[in-house]
């Protein structure tokens, strides 16, 4: 289910893809398995192309912040790689994930 909110995302574009990106962070805040929280954040990586610049920053960056407390390592891990993406793709500057990240 996760990986089709990404075909969504694309077929939705920017303008329409806010429920999209609400419904992972609902995921993230009540499902109490680490490994569905895992997937939620490779969704939101996958998604972020999609969603545009503005949309990561207003509801992606916030959340991967938040992420770094998880209490479980893998979270963490992918959430890390999630910036990277994020860094890869000219979504986030360097400068900003080096201050998240500190």
């Amino acid at each position: 289910m996760l990986q089709s909110l990404v075909e969504l995302s694309q077929i939705f574009g920017v303008e329409k893809c806010d429920f999209l990106t609400q419904q992972c962070l609902s995921c993230i805040n009540n499902i109490k398995d680490f490994k569905v929280r895992v997937q939620v954040v490779k969704t939101l990586g996958g998604m972020s192309l999609n969603i545009g610049l503005k949309k990561v920053e207003q509801w992606v960056l916030p959340l991967t912040e938040q992420l770094l407390q998880d209490p479980e390592d893998m979270v963490i891990l992918e959430d890390i790689r999630m910036f990277n993406y994020l860094v890869q793709q000219r979504l986030v500057s360097k400068q900003k994930c080096v201050l998240l990240l500190d």
